[in-house]
This record gives C-alpha cells, structure tokens and sequence, in this order.
C-alpha cells in the first residue's frame, strides 16, 4: 500500500510541480517582505510578527489553491475514472490526495517558520517547537477543511456563506467564542509568536479533533455508492439548482439579519465582587471598596425611586443600568461610556463625594435609559430637547437643589446664546454653544414652564410622543410648531417668550460670579506662530473676586462636520486671576497646517456646579 502511494504521490508532484513551486516563491516573497516591514518599524514588537502574519494569510489560500488543482479539478475533468483503472483502492486514492496536500502545505510552513527564525536571531528550541506546531496546527484544519471542500462539488460555493452565517450565530447567540477555539486560538495574534514556554496542549487537541472530524467526513462522501455521489456532485448545477442555491442563501442572509435586529444584546457585567444590585430592576452598582457600600446601597435605592416614577408616567422597558466608582473624578463629574456592542447604560461617578454629583447621575440614567428603550430615536436633534427637558424635571421635581442649579444654568446658556423659536429644534448646534449641561439646563427650563401652563399630565403627554411613542420627529420648526399648538393649545412662539421672560426674571437670583461670566465675552482666533498656526484667546469681562481655572477645549475635526461631545475634547488650562478684566493667552504645537479643529473656552461656576462657555469655534488652521 505504501509503495502505491509513494508512486501515485511522485505522480501528483510530476503532474502539479510548477503549481508547488509557485506557492513556495510566493511565500517566500510575503515573508520576506512582511519581515523587512517589521525590522524597519521601531514600534514592532518582535520581528515574529511577520511569522504570524504571513501564516495566518497565506495559509489559507494555500490550502484552497492545492484543493482546487488536487482534487477539484480531478473531479471536473473526469480524469478521476482513469485513477480508478489504476491499481489503487478508493480510499487509498482519497488517502494519497490527503497526504500529498499536507506535505506541501507543511512544508510551506516549515520553511517559513525557519526563514524567519533565522532571520530574526531566536535562539529557543522550544520557543520554535511551540511556534512550529501552532502553525502546523493551524495548516492541518485549513487542510482538512479544504480536502472536504474539493468534495462538495457544487455545493462548495453555499458552504462559502452558510459556515460563516454559522460561527457567526453561535457566536452571537451562544458563551462559543471563535478566537479561543482550536486553529484561530493557536493563530491569535496576540500569542503566536510570543509563547516561549508552554504548549497549547487545548488547541492542539481541538485542531486535531476538527481535522478529524472534517477528514471523516470527506472520506465518508468520497467512497459514497463507490465514489457515484462525488462525481456527482462535481457536475455543473443544473437551473433549478442554481436557483434553489441561490434562494436559500437569500434566505439565510435575510433570517440572520432579522434575528440580528431583534436580539438584544446582553448587558455589561462586573467580574468583582463588592458589587450592589436591585431586586427589582436590573442596577447594578460596583463600589469597589467596603467603605463605599452604604454609598452604593444609597443609589441604588434613589435609581429604583427614579424608575419606579417614570414607570407611573411613560411605560417603556428600562434597559439594565451599570454604574462604577470611578476615584479619578471630580465631585461634579459623572461619565457615560458608550457600549456599542452590548446592552445597557454604564456610568462612572466618584461615590466618595458627596454631593450634587447624585443628582447629575440620576439625570444621566434616565437620559441614557429612555434614549435607549426607543433605540436612540427619543434623541433625534428635532426632539432631543423634550427628551433632556422631561429627564431633568424628573430628577429636579424631587431635588429642590438640583432644580435651583438647573435653572440658573438655563439663565446662563439664555445669556450666551440666547432663545428664539427655532432654539430648541437646532439642538446640536445649541449643545456646541453652551455645552450639554447648559442644553440640557434650557430644555429643562422650557419644560418646567409647560408644566406650569398646561400641568403635568400634558406636559407628559408631549413627552411621551417622544418617548413611548416616538412619532413626533419633526422635519422643522414649522411642523413642530403645528405638532405644538395642537398639542397643548398655544402657539409656541407664544410659549417661548412666556419662558423667555420667566427666565429673565429668575436671572434676578444669580450671584454675582455666574452673571460676571455669563456676560463675559471672549472671542478665538487663528494667527501664524513660531511653530505654526497657532489658536488665540482674549477674554474680557467682569474681574472675578477669586482666581478660576478655565479650560479651552478643542479637538481635530473630521472632513464632515458633527457633534462633539465635551467628553471627546482635549483640554488646555487657562487661569484667570482674581481681579483680572482681561487673559488672553495661546494654543500652540497641538495642530498641523491644513487641519480643521473645534475649540472652545468655558470657565467654571461654583453655584451652577458646571461651567459656563463662553465662546466656541470651528476654524481651519492656515
């Protein structure tokens, strides 16, 4: 038996020798290439990047392309029935086919493995043994898989799209993560070519197991009724067939796209173990530290208050809320960090400082809750107002401190920016001028005014065309305008000077400091520098009794213009003396020429818990 095989592989090599040959140049040439880019990288960590790179490409394809010529293409040109008169068994044939394949495709990796070794200078035997079997490892289900594929005929091109639909669903809807099995675990970037001293002893066996499965079943079609059902299958489709194929594909893209749209995304979820958690709704809070539970205990049972009054009012499904000490932050300062790929609203806070920061966090959780139950719709620019209205007067009709703050922040956003009738629809470009607090500070203003004309039952009743129902999304002012009066019965340009004067007579309340700064004018400005265009600043205006630290903020700007967020912005402190009427001062080194770059300069008010922005500029620097 040997010797027949030993013949027919000397046979294979004869007939396919120039295909070898080519696949061995061609990795030759990636590895040589992919080397010298990583020698001439200073940040490369290991020049056994390149090992892993070029086995994780080329491999594949290798694999593919000796499956095509091996055996497709046996099959296609019937030249297979003439291996069939030679004095070999069907298995046997298969067998040869299996081996002579994996001994090109090892031999591939072998001598990659050791071109590299002995470039990059690696002296550990067993660091090249474990580096070594990984990637025959790896070669051998790609192999397998490719022997199995050369048998499926037809059927090969639908196997293209439903094996991935399949990792893809299990990934999805199962713990199965497809980077830590077998030959993508022994492959991982991450690992290849650093583990020196243990063998992945795991994804080896599970790479040999899918080898073996994936061989089995290749032999099992192959010696089919004598072979009938392979030859079959190497046949061309047939019309119905194309169409059945092409069908079912169809069918399967449309099914995961469905499923995926109605799949919810699992929450995130903390690994440690001082974590407090509500019974009734999904809350969480991980406090870190002992000292911290009876914080942690506290806001979970003001977010349970929270929910269980909006519950009362706008009936969604609240998403599951995270929140996490965070000691880096100040007492004030509470952030929200976006999951794109999983469920829930997750913040970070400083629990322990006591302070406003409690009701700024009660704030974000019903924000973030209620933009998340309508799938981000309730925050649409049109309507994002109603949404950070409706959130603030919850969180204010229980906080008399926190209603008194947002007040003053909506007369001082109104100092800055001023209100009109379209304000509120341009909502974005609001939230640029006076920032997010202060946005949100005016939409809570004008919704509190609303409740007191037309109460709270119908006020919600705005909202909750937002929120719950989500069909208000207004194209302009003049439909929301429509939408308003006949809603609540007034016109809301009316409306809006009703909440304009009130907010002028609340004015009366400020101290002195946010008046001073909310009527303080500073302007930005570009000018050539001695490293470049360089971002000015000159703010003039009333002398503050105590020296503040004001912050100019500013960020590169893609070609398209959209929302920043504050969040997203860097930071350059300007510090502004007790008595001063005038700073000014400079952003230099940050920006290259040519760049277009948001900035924008806001200072700090005490009273208001935030801070107050005074100007703000998108530029292009010369």
């Amino acid at each position: 038996m040997l010797r027949r095989i030993w013949t027919f592989g000397r046979k294979e090599t004869a007939e396919h020798w120039a295909v070898f040959v080519g696949l061995f140049v061609v990795a030759a040439l990636l590895a040589l290439i992919r080397w010298l880019s990583s020698r001439a990288d200073p940040l490369a960590p290991g020049q056994l990047d390149a090992a892993a790179a070029v086995i994780m490409v080329f491999t594949p394809v290798a694999a593919l392309v000796l499956g095509r010529r091996l055996i497709v293409r046996e099959y296609q040109q019937r030249t297979v029935q003439f291996l069939e008169a030679l004095p070999l068994r069907r298995a046997e044939f298969l067998f040869a086919k299996l081996v002579v394949g994996w001994v090109v495709l090892a031999g591939l990796v072998f001598g990659i493995i050791n071109a590299l070794f002995l470039a990059s200078g690696e002296p550990g035997m067993m660091h090249w043994l474990i580096v070594l079997l990984k990637s025959l490892g790896y070669a051998g289900v790609l192999w397998s898989c490719a022997f199995l594929l050369g048998l499926v005929g037809r059927l090969r091109f639908a196997l293209y799209i439903f094996v991935p639909l399949v990792i893809y669903l299990l990934e999805t809807t199962t713990a199965f993560e497809i980077m830590r099995f077998g030959p993508f675990a022994l492959i991982d970037p991450n690992t290849f070519p650093y583990e020196r001293t243990a063998l992945p002893l795991r994804a080896l066996g599970e790479s040999a197991a899918a080898s073996s499965v994936l061989v089995g079943l290749a032999f099992t079609l192959g010696l089919i009724r004598e072979g009938a059902f392979a030859e079959r299958l190497a046949n061309r489709a047939s019309p119905r067939e194309k169409s059945a194929l092409t069908l079912s594909v169809f069918l399967s893209l449309l099914a995961v796209s469905v499923f995926e749209a109605k799949q919810q995304p699992p929450p995130f979820e903390f690994s440690s173990q001082e974590v407090e958690r509500s019974r009734r709704w999904d809350i969480e809070v991980m406090y870190g530290w002992p000292e911290l539970a009876p914080q942690a205990v506290s806001v979970i049972r003001d977010t349970e208050r929270l929910f269980q009054r909006a519950e009362g009012l706008i009936p969604i499904t609240f998403p599951a809320v995270r929140i996490v000490h965070n000691s880096a932050l100040d007492q004030d300062d509470v952030r929200a960090v976006h999951l794109e790929d999983r469920g829930g609203v997750l913040l970070h806070v400083n629990l322990g400082m006591a302070g406003p920061a409690r009701a700024e966090l009660l704030y974000l959780v019903a924000h973030d809750a209620h933009t998340q139950a309508t799938d981000d719709r309730a925050a649409f620019e049109s309507q994002h107002w109603v949404l950070d209205g409706y959130a603030s007067w919850l969180v204010a009709s229980e906080d008399a401190e926190y209603e008194k703050r947002s007040w003053g922040r909506a007369v001082a956003a109104m100092k800055v920016a001023g209100l009109a009738s379209d304000t509120l629809i341009r909502f974005e470009p609001l939230m640029e001028r006076v920032g997010e607090q202060g946005a949100a500070a005016l939409a809570f203003a004008i919704f509190r005014q609303l409740v007191q004309q037309v109460g709270p039952q119908r006020a919600v009743a705005v909202a909750r065309s937002v929120v719950a129902e989500s069909r208000a999304v207004w194209s302009g002012n003049s439909e929301f305008s429509a939408v308003f009066e006949a809603t609540v019965g007034k016109p809301w340009a009316d409306f809006i000077g009703d909440a304009r004067a009130e907010l002028v007579r609340r004015g009366k309340d400020l101290d002195g400091e946010a008046v001073r700064l909310s009527t303080s004018k500073a302007t930005l400005s570009v000018r050539p520098g001695t490293l470049g265009s360089e971002v000015f600043y000159v703010v003039n205006g009333g002398a503050p009794k105590r020296q503040i630290i004001c912050q100019l903020r500013h960020k590169e700007l893609p070609p398209f213009d959209l929302f920043v967020p504050t969040k997203d912005l860097g930071s350059h402190p300007v510090h502004w003396p007790a008595g001063a009427y005038r700073v000014e001062g400079r952003l230099r080194g940050r920006y290259g020429s040519g760049v277009r770059v948001l900035v924008a300069l806001e200072c700090p008010v005490q009273s208001l818990g935030s801070s107050v922005r005074l100007a703000v500029s998108r530029m292009e620097l010369p």
